[in-house]
């Protein structure tokens, strides 16, 4: 199955939602982030204990101030599925105003096939044989490929002529990138 479109910096984004819910580098990073907030609010919330408990010998004004700063910033670099969205098109913009940024966006082409995923962009060819693929996810809009890098390929429903075109397009790809797993004996197979 083939399919053509131009790509857009909405499709970029859905990328970079899929890559962060999706990748498994990606996760540890995120879990890492988690880890450090947990850090911070516990050190705010001990800060703010020894203030209200009146234990802390230095300034308690300033106990107050950290330990309220702490939490705040344990709060804001909480990795949440709301924020998905805006990091993924803060990135895709950094991406779209780098040297290569033109090429990153206008016509290319998909096709699956059973051994491989092709893709055709105006700069480059590429053939990716499924194992190396680490996800194939679909949703309302979009089906996801996670590629080596970390990255991952949208695929925006609306290049398909038909909703049926779109939903084979997944199955196939879907299809292809389990059976490869199962044969080389990968994580994700089945």
């Amino acid at each position: 199955m083939r399919v053509e479109f131009d790509q857009t910096e909405d499709d970029l984004v859905a990328a970079g939602v899929a890559q962060l819910r999706h990748d498994p580098m990606v996760r540890k990073q995120l879990a890492g982030r988690r880890a450090v907030a947990v850090v911070l609010g516990y050190g705010g919330a001990a800060f703010l204990a020894l203030y209200f408990t009146g234990a802390a010998e230095s300034s308690l004004v300033a106990m107050l101030v950290t330990g309220v700063g702490m939490i705040l910033l344990a709060g804001m670099i909480w990795p949440t599925a709301g924020k998905a969205p805006a990091e993924a098109k803060r990135f895709a913009r950094r991406m779209l105003s780098s040297p290569a940024g033109p090429w990153l966006l206008g016509p290319r082409s998909f096709e699956v096939t059973p051994d491989a995923l092709l893709v055709k962009t105006r700069a480059s060819e590429t053939r990716l044989r499924w194992e190396a693929v680490g996800y194939v996810v679909r949703d309302d809009d979009y089906v996801c490929i996670g590629i080596p890098g970390p990255a991952a390929y949208a695929i925006p429903r609306v290049a398909f002529e038909t909703d049926t075109k779109f939903e084979q397009f997944a199955e196939a790809a879907g299809r292809a990138h389990a059976a490869a797993r199962r044969e080389h004996g990968e994580p994700g197979a089945g």
